[in-house]
């Protein structure tokens, strides 16, 4: 079975920004928005959780107490097939 979207996870602690993201990703027939959630530890979990892991994790480059990069380097490396 092939599949015909891209589930997609979304992390930012800027409320509009996160608002904004959200409706990026719900205008794109391609995607799916599994979460869109402000904590970058919420994150990691949704991610761990196999009924919660996107296909894609898009961050915020500045999350509170962490980068952005932290998040998705520890998914990536946990997780290699999240992109």
């Amino acid at each position: 079975m092939t599949r015909t979207t891209i589930a997609v996870g979304v992390v930012d602690n800027d409320r509009l920004s996160l608002e904004m993201l959200k409706r990026i990703v719900l205008q794109q027939p391609i995607f799916t928005l599994k979460w869109a959630v402000s904590d970058s530890a919420v994150a990691i979990q949704s991610c761990l959780d196999t009924a919660s892991r996107p296909d894609v994790l898009l961050t915020d480059m500045a999350l509170d107490g962490m980068s952005g990069a932290e998040p998705v380097s520890y998914t990536h490396l946990t997780l290699p097939t999240i992109l």
